[in-house]
């Protein structure tokens, strides 16, 4: 991630490569480090996979805190080789559900990173992509195979419209960039199952 480079990114790949780690670790480090940054805004959509948990008991926090997980892990995973501890990262993060991003404006010198973007609709990532002011710069991040919205499929979704319009846009000061991740960071079993799963729904019109 680079301050010269273009203000959008979109980073692609299967589950367990890496998106939402490295991400994570390039913001902190120019954030919390480089200094070349303010702030992170972290923004998921509280989507569940499969079936709806229901009624969630507390405020909006605590209700959006089930989603933050795999935020939290890892930044327990970058703690281990940075020595800033998650506490003091979170300090520099704002979480913000998609829902609660219209009207506002992310101020210079953030950085947005909005995770799972495949389960996004083309007006709420336009939405997200009209909130950021200069010197900022926003990653979305999405698999194509872990989409959980029905009628939308891997060649079909809108978070794979978004970066082809973007993409198409006719300006010299601005270029939407891409980086594709594949090699697998949990486990070379995640993406066998992966890959296999993939294929039969493929096959199977699921």
């Amino acid at each position: 991630m680079n301050e010269n480079n273009s203000p959008v990114i979109y980073c692609f790949g299967n589950a367990g490569t890496g998106k939402t780690f490295c991400t994570i670790a390039a913001a902190v480090d120019l954030v919390k480090i480089q200094k070349k940054y303010s702030k992170i805004f972290y923004i998921r959509e509280p989507i569940e996979v499969g079936h709806s948990l229901g009624y969630v008991p507390g405020d909006v926090s605590e209700k959006y805190g089930v989603y933050l997980g795999g935020l939290y892990d890892n930044l327990d995973s970058i703690n281990r080789f940075s020595g800033i501890s998650p506490r003091d990262m979170l300090m520099s993060i704002e979480c913000i559900p998609p829902q609660y991003t219209r009207g506002r404006s992310f101020p210079k010198g953030s950085i947005i990173i909005i995770d799972e973007a495949q389960n996004l609709s083309l007006t709420t990532l336009q939405t997200l992509l009209t909130r950021f002011s200069k010197f900022s710069k926003v990653v979305l991040l999405g698999s194509f195979n872990q989409i959980d919205i029905k009628n939308k499929t891997e060649e079909n979704n809108d978070f794979l419209t978004s970066y082809k319009i973007l993409s198409n846009i006719d300006d010299d000061n601005f270029v939407v960039k891409s980086v594709t991740l594949v090699k697998p960071e949990r486990s070379d079993y995640c993406a066998l199952i992966d890959d296999a799963i993939t294929k039969y729904k493929s096959e199977k019109g699921l």
